[in-house]
C-alpha cells in the first residue's frame, strides 16, 4: 500500500524460489508484469547504472532475461558488473555513456508473470496475494482501531476453511478504554474533501495520470473516522488474517469475515499458543479500501499517498490503544 512492502517469501516455513519480493501488478492474465527492480542512479562514465533489486536474491534480477519498462515496449538487457551499498551495478545494452544512463534514473524494470517458474506446492509468489481485501461488511471507517485475540494464517492453494487459526480467551480490560477522558487523547483523522482533492491533483502530477477524485475515492472510501473508534473484540472469536506481504484491500469485498489483513500476527499467535501464553492483536485501519475497478498499481500508489498524508494519526491512535489495553 502505498507501496507493497514485503515480508520474506514464505508461508509456514516454506521458502519460495528466487522471485520478486516487492511487486507491482501491471496487468492481468499472461500479460501481467511484475516489477523486479528500479534504476536508482549511475556509476562512472561508461554508462553503468545502479539497480535496486526487488528479487529475493538480488542478483537473480539478471536471470529473467530481457526486462521491460513501464510501457512494456522497451527491452532492457542487464549485465551485472558489480555491487555497491544496497544496489547492483549493471551495464545495459546500448547505453555507453553517463548522459544516456542519467536518462534512465527512476526507470522501473518488469518481468512477465507468465515467464516466472511455477512455485512448488504450498509455495507462492507475493504478487499472487495482491487483491486480497480487508474491506469490512459493516463499513468500518479508515482510522478505526480494532483489537482481537485470534489470528488466521493464509495458506496458498488451500481452501479458506482449512487455514489454521490461533486464538485464546484473553480479553483486554476496559478499565482505561471505557474512561471518557481517554477518548479525548485520540486524534480524529482529519480527512476533508478539499484536502483529498489536492492529494489527487498531486498524485496525477506525479504519475502523469488523469484520475478524478470520484475514481480514487468512490463513496468516501478514504474519508477518515472523525470520531476515533476502538473496537475491543478480544475474547469474541473475531480474527484477523495474516499474509506474508502487504496487500491492498478493495471494494471487491473478499475476506469480509476478518477484521483486517496484516503481517506477522498469526505467526506470533502460533508461537504463543504453543507455549500457552495469552496474546492479543491491536491494529489500526491505516490503509483505506481501494476501488477494485482501478489497476492494482494505481490502488497501491493511491493507498500509499493517503497513508503518507494521514498515517501518523492512525498509528498514534493504535499505539495509544495498545498501551491502554495493557494498563
Amino acid at each position: 500500500m502505498l507501496a507493497l512492502v514485503p515480508m520474506p517469501d514464505r508461508v509456514r516455513g516454506r521458502q519460495a524460489p528466487p522471485a520478486p519480493s516487492k511487486t507491482e501488478d501491471a496487468g492481468e492474465g499472461d500479460s501481467a508484469r511484475i516489477c523486479v527492480g528500479i534504476i536508482t542512479g549511475v556509476h562512472g562514465i561508461k554508462g553503468w547504472v545502479r539497480v535496486k533489486s526487488f528479487t529475493a536474491a538480488p542478483e537473480a534480477i539478471a536471470a529473467y532475461g530481457p526486462l521491460a519498462d513501464d510501457s512494456g515496449t522497451r527491452r532492457i538487457e542487464l549485465e551485472l558488473v558489480g555491487a555497491g551499498k544496497g544496489v547492483l551495478l549493471a551495464r545495459i545494452n546500448g547505453i555507453d555513456d553517463r548522459n544516456a544512463a542519467e536518462r534512465l534514473k527512476g526507470l522501473r524494470l518488469y518481468v512477465r508473470r507468465a515467464d516466472l517458474p511455477p512455485p512448488d506446492k504450498d509455495e507462492f509468489y507475493q504478487a499472487d496475494l495482491i487483491g486480497l481485501s480487508a474491506e469490512r461488511a459493516d463499513g468500518t471507517r479508515f482510522g478505526t482501531v480494532r483489537a482481537v485475540s485470534a489470528g488466521t494464517l493464509y495458506e496458498s492453494g488451500k481452501p479458506q476453511a482449512s487455514w489454521p487459526e490461533y486464538k485464546n480467551g484473553w480479553t483486554a480490560p476496559d478499565t482505561v478504554l471505557a474512561n471518557a477522558d481517554f477518548k479525548r487523547l485520540l486524534l480524529p483523522v482529519p480527512t476533508h474533501t478539499s484536502d483529498l482533492q489536492v492529494l489527487c491533483n498531486e498524485f496525477n502530477q506525479q504519475y502523469a495520470s488523469t484520475y478524478t477524485l470520484a475514481q480514487l475515492n468512490p463513496n468516501g472510501l478514504n474519508m477518515g473516522d472523525g470520531t476515533p473508534q476502538i473496537d475491543n473484540q478480544t475474547g469474541s472469536g473475531a480474527s484477523l488474517l495474516t499474509t506474508s506481504t502487504f496487500v491492498v484491500g478493495t471494494t471487491a469485498g473478499n475476506y469480509r469475515a476478518y477484521t483486517s489483513i496484516e503481517m506477522d500476527d498469526a505467526i506470533i499467535g502460533e508461537a504463543c499458543a504453543a507455549s500457552d501464553t495469552a496474546f492479543g492483536f491491536v491494529r489500526n485501519i491505516s490503509d483505506p479500501v481501494q476501488n477494485a475497478a482501478l489497476p492494482a498499481t494505481v490502488q497501491g500508489r493511491w493507498g500509499s499517498a493517503v497513508y503518507d498524508a494521514y498515517g501518523f494519526y492512525t498509528s498514534y491512535n493504535g499505539a495509544l490503544a495498545a498501551w491502554a489495553m495493557l494498563a
